[in-house]
């Protein structure tokens, strides 16, 4: 979530399945929500099985999952839910990059370096995540910067003071200059 946040365009629709999180009532009528404030603009719902697990019974009348969840719905499209549907967060002046290479090298490494540090594509996306939370447990908001981002100095440092760089492990030499543009 936090990668398509930071990465979509400004006219993205975007949006999370609700079935594997919200199985009852208080599931249901916290989902919409859920996903209003961690930036998303929409709600799915998605299922290929049986008629357990849906929004409507077999004569197309809601059923509870159905009523709770359109509820939950209607309210983040008004009052409070539209005000915060249309705000900006504020990133806190804090950059992180995201590399897909480091993530690759990660699990390469996991493959052949056993018990190796950060090494594995799970380690290294739980690693990322703990910087992440980290900056939130200061109170900060932050956002994501891809390598072709350094590379192309669309990392305004001006805006930008802060540049973390979880578990870079394969900077290569124009990464290097940009960073030290970046720094001077």
């Amino acid at each position: 979530g936090e990668f398509v946040r930071s990465f979509k365009r400004p006219d993205a629709l975007t949006g999370k399945w609700g079935n594997r999180v919200a199985d009852n009532e208080a599931g249901w009528s916290a989902f919409p929500w859920d996903c209003l404030l961690k930036g998303d603009n929409s709600v799915w719902w998605w299922t290929s099985w049986g008629c357990d697990y849906t929004p409507f019974n077999p004569d197309l009348s809601q059923n509870n999952f159905g009523r709770w969840f359109f509820a939950a719905a209607r309210e983040t499209t008004a009052g409070p839910g539209n005000l915060l549907l249309h705000a900006e967060r504020d990133d806190s002046r804090i950059a992180v990059l995201y590399s897909q290479q480091d993530l690759f090298a990660a699990a390469i490494v996991g493959q052949l370096v056993e018990g190796a540090a950060f090494a594995g594509d799970r380690s290294f996306l739980k690693e990322h995540e703990a910087i992440l939370k980290g900056i939130k447990d200061l109170g900060c908001q932050f956002r994501h910067f891809s390598v072709a981002d350094l590379e192309q100095g669309r990392i305004p440092p001006d805006d930008y003071p802060v540049l973390i760089l979880p578990c870079a492990s394969c900077i290569s030499e124009e990464q290097v200059a940009a960073l030290r543009e970046f720094v001077e």
